[in-house]
C-alpha cells in the first residue's frame, strides 16, 4: 500500500528523544523540524532526520493535496494552536483565517519534496513555486496565485513574501519567534496539561477566539515568559512546574476534623471541576507508563536508548525495552493500544481520551506480560527467602506501591497467602513448622506472584495523585 511502513522512521523517533535528552532549545528543536536542509551542512548528521515531522504522516493514497494538508495542520494546530485547515475549501465568518493564509502555506510545501536516499528527509524542489488558491478547494478550478508567506493576522495585512527556497526556513523563523504571541503559551499548555492533568486551555491545539479562556491566563504568560527567558530550555519548563506549590499539592478534596469525620473542602462549592487548580487532579497513567512502571519496578526494564529499529511489544515474552521504542502499525493498530486510549497514529491528537472499559482489567488479569511481571517481582524481592509472611508482604508492597501496607492491607494480604498456600498443599509439612522453618521458603512462588498482580491492578498503582 501507498501507506506503507517507513523503514527509517525510528530514526526520527531518536531524533526527538536524544533533543529532548539534551535539553535542545524549542525553538531550534522547531526550525529543524522544518527547515533541517537549510540549516545543517553535515550530510551524515541526524540532524537531517528532523523533517520526519513533515514526512511521517499519512499518504492519503498518494493524494499530494491531502499530504500537504495534513502536513498544514500539524504544523499550525501542532506548534500554535491553530487550525488553518479550515479555509482550505472555503472562509468562515468567523474565522480569521483566510483561504490565501493557507494557499500561502500550501506553496511552501508543495515547494519540497522528500529526498530519494532518506524517505523522511525533506528537501527543497529544483524550482520553489507559489500556489493557485482552489476555489472550494476543487484542483480542478483554480484561482490566483498566492505568495509564500506567512499567516496575515499574525504579521499584517501585507506580509513579506518567503524569498529563500521553498520558505520552510522563513516559515519556522516565524514560528519560533519570540515574538509570535501563540508558540510559547501553546507549548506550555501542552506541558502544563502532561504533568498536571489538566490544560491551562483546555482545548490545546485550538487557541483560537471560539475555544474557551485558559482558567489561569496570568499563569500561562508567566510560563510563557519565563519559557522564552530562559533561552526555550523544556527542561528549565519542566523544573518551573514539578518544584511549584501548585504541583506538590495532595489529591483530596475532603478535609478531616479533630474527631476523624471528614467534610467536604470549602473549595469544592466554589470550583468543584478543579479549573483554578487548588489541589492535584489524581489521572490515570498512560498505557505507555503503565507498562513501563510494570517493568521497572520488576527489575526487567531496560534504561539503555533503543537507536536502531522499533521493537514488538506484544510478543512473548515482551521485550524490556520501554514502550516508546515500540513497533505500531498505523495500518492495523492493535487492539491493545486501542484499549488503553493510545492516541491515532495517523492524525493530530489534541490530547487522548481517558475511559474506562471491562477490557482493562481483563488484560491485567489474564496478559502473559502482566503475569510474568508479577512472578519477576516475586522473585525480585526474593519473597521465598523471608523470614516471615509479613516481611514478605512488606518487600512487595514497597517495590509495587513504595509504601507499606496499612494494618487492614496486611491482614487481607496475609490471610490472601495463607489460603492460597493451603488450597494448594503447600502450607509446610508438621516437621518444617515443628523445626521453625514457617517462612515462605517453603511454599509455591506462584501465590506471592498473583498478591503482587493484585498491587499491579490497583489504582493506586496506576494513578497519579
Amino acid at each position: 500500500t501507498e501507506d506503507r511502513n517507513y523503514p527509517d522512521a525510528y530514526k526520527y523517533r531518536r531524533w526527538v528523544i536524544d533533543s529532548f535528552n539534551n535539553d535542545r532549545p524549542y525553538d531550534e528543536f522547531i526550525r529543524l523540524q522544518l527547515a533541517a536542509d537549510h540549516l545543517v551542512v553535515d550530510e551524515t548528521s541526524s540532524d537531517l532526520d528532523a523533517t520526519g515531522f513533515l514526512t511521517l504522516g499519512r499518504r492519503f493514497l498518494n493524494n499530494p493535496h491531502d499530504i500537504i494538508d495534513d502536513r498544514i495542520d500539524v504544523v499550525t494546530r501542532g506548534l500554535m494552536g491553530l487550525t488553518v485547515t479550515c479555509a482550505r475549501c472555503h472562509e468562515h465568518k468567523y474565522d480569521p483565517i483566510p483561504m490565501a493564509d493557507y494557499y500561502s502555506l500550501y506553496g511552501v510545501f508543495d515547494s519540497s519534496q522528500t529526498t530519494d536516499k532518506q524517505s523522511i528527509r525533506l528537501v527543497d524542489v529544483d524550482r520553489p513555486h507559489d500556489a493557485h488558491l482552489l476555489v472550494r478547494g476543487n484542483p480542478a478550478n483554480r484561482g490566483d496565485r498566492v505568495p509564500r508567506r506567512f499567516l496575515a493576522f499574525l504579521t499584517g495585512p501585507e506580509p513579506e513574501p518567503f524569498q529563500r527556497g521553498s520558505g520552510r526556513l522563513e516559515l519556522a523563523a516565524a514560528i519560533a519567534s519570540a515574538d509570535n504571541p501563540l508558540t510559547a503559551r501553546v507549548f506550555v499548555n501542552r506541558i502544563w496539561g502532561h504533568l498536571m492533568g489538566t490544560h491551562l486551555v483546555e482545548t490545546p491545539s485550538d487557541f483560537g477566539v471560539r475555544c474557551d479562556a485558559p482558567a489561569q491566563p496570568e499563569a500561562l504568560d508567566y510560563l510563557a515568559v519565563r519559557f522564552v527567558d530562559s533561552g526555550w530550555s523544556m527542561k528549565h519548563l519542566v523544573r518551573m512546574i514539578v518544584t511549584s506549590s501548585v504541583y506538590r499539592q495532595a489529591s483530596e478534596s475532603t478535609l478531616t476534623d479533630g474527631s476523624g469525620a471528614q467534610h467536604p473542602h470549602p473549595n469544592v462549592a466554589i470550583d468543584q471541576e478543579n479549573r483554578l487548580f487548588w489541589r492535584m487532579n489524581p489521572r490515570r497513567v498512560d498505557f505507555e507508563s503503565l507498562r513501563d512502571a510494570m517493568l521497572a519496578v520488576s527489575g526487567e526494564l531496560q534504561l539503555e536508548p533503543v537507536g536502531g529499529p522499533s521493537v514488538q511489544i506484544e510478543q512473548v515474552p515482551s521485550p524490556p525495552q520501554r514502550t516508546v521504542y515500540a513497533f505500531i502499525d498505523r495500518q492495523n493498530l492493535p487492539g491493545l493500544f486501542r484499549t488503553f486510549d493510545f492516541a491515532g497514529p495517523d492524525t493530530h491528537a489534541p490530547k487522548r481520551p481517558n475511559t474506562a472499559v471491562p477490557q482493562q482489567p481483563l488484560y491485567l488479569m489474564n496478559s502473559q506480560f502482566v503475569l510474568a511481571t508479577a512472578e519477576a517481582i516475586a522473585t525480585r524481592v526474593s519473597v521465598e527467602q523471608c523470614a516471615d509472611i509479613d516481611l514478605a508482604i512488606e518487600k512487595i508492597y514497597a517495590s509495587v506501591l513504595q509504601r507499606s501496607p496499612t494494618q487492614r492491607e496486611m491482614e487481607l494480604a496475609r490471610n490472601y497467602v495463607e489460603t492460597g498456600q493451603a488450597e494448594t498443599g503447600q502450607a509446610g509439612s508438621e516437621s518444617e513448622q515443628a523445626m521453625g522453618e514457617t517462612g515462605p521458603q517453603a511454599r509455591s512462588l506462584d501465590i506471592w506472584a498473583r498478591l503482587a498482580q493484585v498491587l499491579v491492578m490497583s489504582n493506586e498503582f496506576a494513578t497519579i495523585d
